[in-house]
């Protein structure tokens, strides 16, 4: 299952770089650098909580091997192993939803702060003015980009 974890991500690492796209006609602000770490965090805290999904799958699975019918007790020496596995399974199960909660809410802002910077972008600009300063004085510039 970690093995299919590791190779989803990958490939969607991998696409994310694959296409070229065509350059913008529009500047974007610093939203589009915001929104992109976002997504990026918020894939990485999902994978985050599909380990701790994976973690308490793999203590359920050992559990059943001291537990494999109702009423069996574990022997006095695997009572410290047993107890090990609990608390692994508890901790791993406490982390899922925050972590899936938290990666969700990344991943939005992230798209929002995308979107809200390609709506809101401000186009070229054709004309841009400024001040030369020359040696012996200074004048007016007018530049136009066609």
């Amino acid at each position: 299952m970690k093995a299919i974890a590791v190779m989803l991500t990958l490939c969607l690492c991998g696409s994310a770089f694959a296409a070229d796209a065509p350059a913008p006609s529009v500047h974007r602000s610093w939203l589009t650098g915001v929104g992109i770490g976002l997504v990026g965090a918020g894939l990485g805290v999902a994978g985050f909580g599909l380990n701790a999904v994976l973690t308490a799958q793999d203590s359920d699975r050992l559990l059943k091997i001291y537990y494999p019918s109702e009423g069996v007790v574990p022997r006095a020496s695997e009572i410290s192993v047993v107890s090990a596995l609990e608390m692994r399974r508890s901790s791993a199960n406490t982390l899922v939803v925050p972590s899936f909660a938290i990666s969700g809410s990344a991943v939005a802002a992230g798209l929002l702060c995308i979107l809200i910077d390609a709506l809101i972008g401000q186009p070229e600009s054709k004309y841009v003015a400024g001040v030369s300063i020359l040696p012996g004085g200074a004048g007016f510039t007018l530049v136009a980009h066609f």
